[in-house]
């Protein structure tokens, strides 16, 4: 026989409706083959696992103790899985217009002469020889919920 699982909803916090589900699982453990009694006071919840027919112990559940009973659930499994995560969805517009690349390439070098023109030709005179290669500006590198080619399944906002 398969494994049953069982979620009984009943108020735990009535001592009276508690004793009474205790004392009506208690003694149907052995007939049924009840293996697990699981009591969640906080969510006033009952788990019931074992090897038995989930609607033959749903239905005698009902006829003992069925004042008090609020519900009860015939589950797969138990605790049921976390719901799926939202699809990836790209920030709203105002947030893109805020959100702007703050990369600034970085200031040349002062020349050599020491003086403040630009780029070795500062009306000093002094020209540095041999001519000097500046290294290209840095490249902003996408934000990650920009959407191009080589991020195209990138999502990183969550």
């Amino acid at each position: 026989m398969e494994m049953g699982i069982l979620v009984i909803l009943v108020d735990l916090q009535c001592c009276r409706c508690d004793a009474k589900i205790r004392k009506v699982l208690g003694c149907l453990e052995e007939e049924y083959c009840i293996e697990k009694v699981e009591y969640d006071v906080k969510n006033n919840r009952v788990i019931v696992r074992g090897k038995f027919d989930p609607e033959k112990l749903c239905k005698k559940i009902w006829c003992k103790a069925g004042k008090i009973i609020k519900e009860i659930l015939i589950v797969d499994v138990w605790p049921p899985p976390p719901p799926p995560p939202p699809p990836c969805k790209p920030p709203p517009r105002a947030v893109l217009a805020r959100l702007v690349c703050v990369c600034k390439p970085a200031p040349p070098p002062p020349p050599p002469c020491g003086c403040s023109g630009g780029h070795g030709n500062c009306g000093c005179g002094i020209r540095p020889w041999p001519p000097q290669v500046w290294p290209p500006p840095p490249v902003c590198p996408p934000p990650p919920w920009c959407y191009t080619e080589d991020n195209a399944n990138a999502c990183s906002i969550m």
